[in-house]
């Protein structure tokens, strides 16, 4: 390894070295995991402090983008591990590579390295170059201490494919971009993952149904992207409370959910959520956005709206209400949807953030039937509204306070 002009290479002045000397081992190592192992090991030639500080870093940040061929990447890892202070413990691994190879033996190595050094936190992200087998197997044996786990496919045009079930009894959270399940039998996935509360799943795969049953998951997000095959998601999870599902492009697929214990959810989409429930009883909040709803999308969203008769806070974009404003003779023949409604806020339209467009200047205005439909139930419910110049001194505000 190199650390010839490590002090030149990272842009350091001696008076920055000299305060950052004075600092902890352990802040010290804070600071220098948001950079690259490669980059890390450079610090070796900043000052006689730093000669060792690498070597006992329990972060590791590796990506064969940092090198120009794999070869030099595998003895990189190969020098690296050999020199490092194994006394001390892996608490957090990040990996990017690419290949055509789901592990190649230099990845698999640190991975191996990292699980015997009681690795908490793994991010894997790889770019394939066709459809391949991710080995599941790889968790099976040696990570029992592993909580955190994030593996992402980086590519659109390929399919990471799960086929074996993980094996992580300490996980808690788990996030999922891009990767297929081999049948549309994914239950036994997360059967040996028994303290799993926190799953993400970005999907974007070909397979017709995903099924999700955990007895003990608490928060759940489902973005299903726009050239996915899902037509059915089915969860099962009785201790649900938070439930997240974006949906991209015009979709009409069923979620069938059966989460009793469920207190928030969100939606965001462009047509209705096509939901099939035996009932949220316990909800306390709804957020729901529907971007573009075509009129022939009344009867659902009215159908959704009876589902959530319980929520007591809900939102909903200006879209919703001009779709019921369409539909007065539907609504009409319906009775008042909520029944422990405590707050109605309703938000101009939203397409991206809070970017709004289409509406004229000044107040929003609810008409009397949709307002019958959807207060008259609950008669003492809040009810906010936020026209265009609102939101846009909003976004001016924030626009500000992130500058």
């Amino acid at each position: 390894m190199d650390f010839r002009d490590g002090k030149k290479k990272m842009g350091k002045s001696d008076n920055d070295l000299d305060r950052l000397s004075m600092l902890p081992d352990d802040l010290i190592h804070k600071i220098l995991s948001f950079i690259s192992s490669k980059e890390t090991v450079r610090t070796s030639a900043w000052s006689s402090r730093y000669r060792f500080i690498w070597t006992t870093m329990p972060y590791f940040n590796f990506s064969t983008y940092d090198f120009p061929e794999m070869r030099k990447f595998s003895k990189f890892v190969t020098q690296f591990l050999k020199r490092r202070n194994s006394q001390i413990d892996v608490c957090f691994l990040e990996l990017r590579y690419t290949g055509k190879v789901a592990l190649p033996p230099s990845v698999k190595k640190l991975m191996d390295y990292a699980f015997s050094h009681s690795l908490q936190q793994l991010n894997i992200e790889c770019l394939y170059q066709k459809d391949i087998e991710f080995p599941l197997s790889v968790f099976t044996s040696g990570c029992r201490s592993l909580k955190h786990l994030s593996l992402k496919n980086g590519s659109f045009r390929y399919v990471l494919k799960a086929k074996s079930t993980l094996e992580l009894p300490a996980l808690t959270t788990l996030y999922l971009r891009g990767v297929a399940f081999c049948s549309n039998d994914h239950t036994g996935l997360l059967s040996k993952c028994a303290n799993l509360k926190n799953l993400t799943l970005d999907y974007n795969c070909k397979t017709e149904e995903l099924s999700i049953f955990h007895s003990g998951l608490a928060n759940l997000t489902i973005d299903v992207g726009r050239f996915s095959g899902v037509n059915v998601v089915n969860v099962v999870a009785p201790q649900l409370e938070n439930l997240t599902i974006r949906s991209h492009g015009n979709s009409r697929r069923m979620y069938v959910i059966s989460a009793p214990n469920l207190a928030s959810l969100a939606y965001r989409s462009y047509s209705p959520l096509y939901l099939s429930t035996d009932g949220f009883h316990c909800l306390n909040e709804a957020d729901i956005w529907v971007i573009d709803p075509d009129v022939d999308d009344a009867h659902q969203m009215v159908c959704l709206l009876q589902l959530l008769r319980n929520v007591r806070f809900l939102t909903l974009n200006l879209e919703i209400i001009e779709l019921l404003s369409s539909s007065v003779e539907l609504i009409s023949q319906q009775p008042s949807t909520f029944v422990n409604l405590k707050s109605l806020t309703i938000f101009p339209k939203k397409i991206l953030g809070w970017e709004t467009k289409g509406l004229p200047k000044g107040k929003v205005n609810l008409s009397t039937e949709v307002k019958r439909y959807l207060l008259d139930g609950s008669p003492g419910a809040t009810l906010t509204m936020f026209s265009r110049e609102i939101m846009q001194e909003i976004i001016a505000i924030e626009g500000i306070s992130s500058t």
